[in-house]
Protein backbone atom coordinates (compact mmCIF):
# COMPACT_ATOMS: atom_id res chain seq x y z
CA UNK A 1 0.00 0.00 0.00
CA UNK A 2 1.90 3.28 -0.71
CA UNK A 3 2.49 5.68 1.89
CA UNK A 4 0.65 9.22 1.72
CA UNK A 5 2.54 12.14 2.60
CA UNK A 6 1.15 14.72 4.60
CA UNK A 7 1.72 18.56 3.67
CA UNK A 8 4.36 19.15 6.27
CA UNK A 9 6.35 16.01 5.14
CA UNK A 10 6.52 16.89 1.58
CA UNK A 11 7.21 20.97 2.46
CA UNK A 12 9.92 19.14 4.77
CA UNK A 13 11.22 16.99 1.85
CA UNK A 14 11.32 19.80 -0.18
CA UNK A 15 13.03 21.99 1.91
CA UNK A 16 15.47 18.91 2.65
CA UNK A 17 15.93 19.05 -1.37
CA UNK A 18 16.70 22.60 -1.95
CA UNK A 19 19.55 22.54 1.01
CA UNK A 20 21.18 19.90 -1.05
CA UNK A 21 21.13 21.66 -3.83
CA UNK A 22 22.10 25.25 -1.95
CA UNK A 23 24.68 23.15 0.17
CA UNK A 24 26.23 21.29 -3.38
CA UNK A 25 26.74 24.68 -5.45
CA UNK A 26 28.19 25.86 -2.71
CA UNK A 27 30.83 23.02 -2.91
CA UNK A 28 31.29 23.39 -6.65
CA UNK A 29 32.05 26.88 -6.02
CA UNK A 30 34.40 26.71 -3.69
CA UNK A 31 36.27 23.80 -5.69
CA UNK A 32 36.34 25.99 -8.86
CA UNK A 33 37.64 28.64 -6.85
CA UNK A 34 40.48 26.73 -4.74
CA UNK A 35 41.39 24.89 -8.40
CA UNK A 36 41.70 28.47 -9.91
CA UNK A 37 43.97 29.50 -6.97
CA UNK A 38 45.75 26.93 -7.59
CA UNK A 39 46.06 27.35 -11.36
CA UNK A 40 50.23 27.42 -12.60
CA UNK A 41 50.62 30.93 -14.91
CA UNK A 42 54.09 30.23 -15.41
CA UNK A 43 57.34 27.94 -14.42
CA UNK A 44 60.66 28.55 -13.59
CA UNK A 45 62.64 25.52 -13.87
CA UNK A 46 59.97 23.05 -13.17
CA UNK A 47 59.00 25.48 -10.41
CA UNK A 48 55.22 26.41 -10.85
CA UNK A 49 54.29 30.06 -10.43
CA UNK A 50 50.20 29.75 -9.38
CA UNK A 51 47.75 31.92 -10.11
CA UNK A 52 47.02 33.39 -6.29
CA UNK A 53 50.89 34.27 -5.51
CA UNK A 54 50.38 36.38 -9.42
CA UNK A 55 47.55 37.93 -7.85
CA UNK A 56 48.80 39.06 -4.85
CA UNK A 57 51.88 40.68 -6.21
CA UNK A 58 49.76 42.48 -9.08
CA UNK A 59 47.24 43.42 -6.31
CA UNK A 60 50.11 44.72 -4.28
CA UNK A 61 52.34 46.95 -6.94
CA UNK A 62 49.19 47.66 -8.98
CA UNK A 63 46.34 47.66 -7.31
CA UNK A 64 45.60 50.97 -6.16
CA UNK A 65 46.00 52.04 -9.58
CA UNK A 66 43.51 49.70 -10.92
CA UNK A 67 41.01 50.33 -7.89
CA UNK A 68 40.98 53.98 -8.89
CA UNK A 69 40.40 53.77 -12.27
CA UNK A 70 37.29 51.13 -11.56
CA UNK A 71 36.12 54.33 -8.97
CA UNK A 72 36.62 56.80 -11.92
CA UNK A 73 34.55 54.88 -14.70
CA UNK A 74 31.92 54.32 -12.51
CA UNK A 75 31.75 57.82 -11.19
CA UNK A 76 32.03 58.50 -14.80
CA UNK A 77 29.14 56.38 -16.42
CA UNK A 78 26.90 57.49 -13.37
CA UNK A 79 27.38 61.10 -14.32
CA UNK A 80 26.75 60.64 -17.46
CA UNK A 81 23.46 59.01 -17.00
CA UNK A 82 21.90 61.34 -14.80
CA UNK A 83 22.97 63.92 -17.54
CA UNK A 84 22.01 61.63 -20.24
CA UNK A 85 25.13 62.12 -22.51
CA UNK A 86 26.07 59.19 -24.77
CA UNK A 87 28.50 58.25 -26.93
CA UNK A 88 27.95 56.81 -30.37
CA UNK A 89 29.44 54.20 -32.11
CA UNK A 90 31.00 56.62 -35.31
CA UNK A 91 32.63 58.43 -32.11
CA UNK A 92 34.32 55.38 -31.03
CA UNK A 93 35.48 54.16 -34.35
CA UNK A 94 37.00 57.56 -35.29
CA UNK A 95 38.79 58.35 -32.02
CA UNK A 96 40.24 54.48 -33.03
CA UNK A 97 41.12 55.33 -36.45
CA UNK A 98 43.31 58.44 -34.62
CA UNK A 99 44.95 56.01 -32.62
CA UNK A 100 45.57 53.66 -34.83
CA UNK A 101 46.88 56.50 -37.41
CA UNK A 102 49.32 57.65 -34.51
CA UNK A 103 50.68 53.79 -34.57
CA UNK A 104 51.59 54.34 -38.26
CA UNK A 105 49.50 51.20 -39.27
CA UNK A 106 47.39 48.89 -37.71
CA UNK A 107 50.30 45.80 -37.45
CA UNK A 108 52.16 48.19 -35.53
CA UNK A 109 48.79 48.72 -33.14
CA UNK A 110 47.87 45.24 -33.03
CA UNK A 111 51.51 44.34 -31.85
CA UNK A 112 51.07 46.90 -28.92
CA UNK A 113 47.89 45.51 -27.59
CA UNK A 114 49.81 41.87 -27.80
CA UNK A 115 52.51 43.61 -25.86
CA UNK A 116 50.03 45.07 -23.45
CA UNK A 117 48.13 42.27 -22.87
CA UNK A 118 45.17 44.33 -24.09
CA UNK A 119 42.03 43.61 -26.68
CA UNK A 120 40.23 45.98 -28.72
CA UNK A 121 36.98 45.81 -27.18
CA UNK A 122 39.53 46.86 -23.82
CA UNK A 123 40.47 50.04 -25.96
CA UNK A 124 37.40 50.94 -27.11
CA UNK A 125 35.85 50.93 -23.42
CA UNK A 126 38.61 53.14 -23.05
CA UNK A 127 37.65 55.22 -25.50
CA UNK A 128 34.31 55.42 -24.17
CA UNK A 129 35.26 56.00 -21.06
CA UNK A 130 37.46 59.19 -22.05
CA UNK A 131 34.71 60.74 -24.40
CA UNK A 132 32.27 60.57 -22.25
CA UNK A 133 34.57 62.80 -19.43
CA UNK A 134 35.57 64.71 -22.45
CA UNK A 135 31.38 65.01 -22.78
CA UNK A 136 31.40 66.58 -19.47
CA UNK A 137 33.77 69.15 -19.55
CA UNK A 138 31.27 71.87 -20.85
CA UNK A 139 31.56 74.79 -23.37
CA UNK A 140 35.32 75.49 -24.27
CA UNK A 141 36.09 78.31 -25.35
CA UNK A 142 40.08 79.45 -27.67
CA UNK A 143 41.23 82.17 -29.10
CA UNK A 144 41.91 82.33 -32.81
CA UNK A 145 46.11 82.19 -32.21
CA UNK A 146 45.57 79.50 -29.82
CA UNK A 147 43.98 77.62 -33.03
CA UNK A 148 46.62 78.82 -35.18
CA UNK A 149 49.37 77.68 -32.83
CA UNK A 150 48.02 74.35 -32.58
CA UNK A 151 48.08 74.19 -36.53
CA UNK A 152 51.63 75.21 -36.72
CA UNK A 153 52.70 72.14 -34.62
CA UNK A 154 51.08 69.76 -36.46
CA UNK A 155 50.43 71.51 -39.96
CA UNK A 156 52.26 68.11 -41.44
CA UNK A 157 51.10 65.50 -39.26
CA UNK A 158 47.62 66.18 -39.15
CA UNK A 159 47.05 68.19 -41.85
CA UNK A 160 48.99 67.63 -45.16
CA UNK A 161 50.57 71.15 -45.22
CA UNK A 162 47.33 72.47 -46.16
CA UNK A 163 47.04 76.39 -45.73
CA UNK A 164 45.28 77.15 -42.45
CA UNK A 165 42.28 79.03 -44.38
CA UNK A 166 41.80 75.53 -45.96
CA UNK A 167 41.43 73.85 -43.21
CA UNK A 168 40.36 76.42 -40.30
CA UNK A 169 37.23 74.66 -39.32
CA UNK A 170 38.91 71.10 -38.75
CA UNK A 171 41.48 72.88 -36.81
CA UNK A 172 39.38 74.31 -34.32
CA UNK A 173 37.09 71.26 -33.97
CA UNK A 174 40.69 69.16 -32.95
CA UNK A 175 41.72 72.11 -30.68
CA UNK A 176 38.65 72.28 -29.15
CA UNK A 177 39.02 67.99 -28.75
CA UNK A 178 42.38 68.33 -27.07
CA UNK A 179 41.53 70.74 -24.87
CA UNK A 180 38.93 68.17 -23.27
CA UNK A 181 41.37 65.89 -22.85
CA UNK A 182 43.17 68.19 -21.55
CA UNK A 183 40.54 68.92 -18.60
CA UNK A 184 38.56 65.73 -18.29
CA UNK A 185 41.05 65.25 -15.66
CA UNK A 186 40.22 67.79 -13.98
CA UNK A 187 36.28 66.92 -14.02
CA UNK A 188 36.69 63.73 -12.82
CA UNK A 189 38.50 64.78 -9.91
CA UNK A 190 35.74 66.94 -9.37
CA UNK A 191 32.91 64.02 -9.46
CA UNK A 192 35.52 62.35 -6.79
CA UNK A 193 35.23 65.27 -4.33
CA UNK A 194 31.90 65.24 -4.71
CA UNK A 195 31.44 61.67 -4.19
CA UNK A 196 30.97 59.25 -1.17
CA UNK A 197 33.90 56.84 -1.96
CA UNK A 198 34.39 54.24 0.30
CA UNK A 199 37.45 51.97 0.01
CA UNK A 200 38.33 48.33 1.66
CA UNK A 201 40.99 47.43 0.34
Amino acid sequence: MEQVRTGREKLSLFTGMVCGFVVAALLTSLLAWYTYQGKVVAKVNGVAIRYHEFYEELARVQGHEVLGLLVERELVRAEAEKRGLKVKEGEVTARLREIQKFYGSEENFERLLQEKHLTLVDVRNQIVFQLLAEKMVGEVKFEEEEARAFYEQFKEARYDGQPYEKVKSRVKQDYETFLRGRLAPQTIQGLKEAAEIVYYW
